[in-house]
């Protein structure tokens, strides 16, 4: 657990910033996926919020991820339009392994949680420190 007083008792100059995953290809778990509709864009569509897990570095450099700890809990957004609605889908059946033939999307999506995948983390420089983005996702291979 984390001590708050021993946090802000430490002077700022100690604090730096966490190692985040290093840029690559993970097997990633989905830990909860969020359809409320809470989450929204500047033009007021709706967004599904996932939070994953990357569990197991694939295709990275080992030295990369040496002090990594994992797990490591990351999440992604994904606006929902109608012309949005296929790619969610090819996440869910293609990606998740779920068979929407007798289940909505939106089922599908709740049973997709606690299943593995393939996840491609990228790096936004743009921001300091280097925000961490989920670019492409892929199913994990047999």
């Amino acid at each position: 657990m984390t001590d708050m007083l021993s946090i802000l008792n430490t002077p700022g100059t100690q604090i730096e910033a966490p190692k985040s995953a290093p840029p690559g290809w993970y097997v990633a778990r989905l830990v909860s996926v969020d359809t409320s509709g809470k989450q929204k864009t500047k033009n007021g569509n709706d967004q599904i919020i996932f939070d994953y897990q990357l569990e197991q570095g694939i295709e990275i450099d080992p030295e990369a991820l040496q002090g990594i700890e994992l797990p490591i809990k990351i999440r992604s957004w994904q606006v929902v339009t109608d012309k949005s609605a296929y790619r969610i889908r090819q996440l869910v059946e293609d990606h998740f392994k779920v068979d929407l033939t007798s289940a909505t999307l939106g089922e599908g999506l709740q049973q997709a949680v606690g299943r593995l995948l393939r996840v491609q983390v990228t790096h936004d420089l743009s921001s300091n420190p280097p925000r961490v983005n989920i670019n492409q996702t892929a199913p994990l291979e047999d």
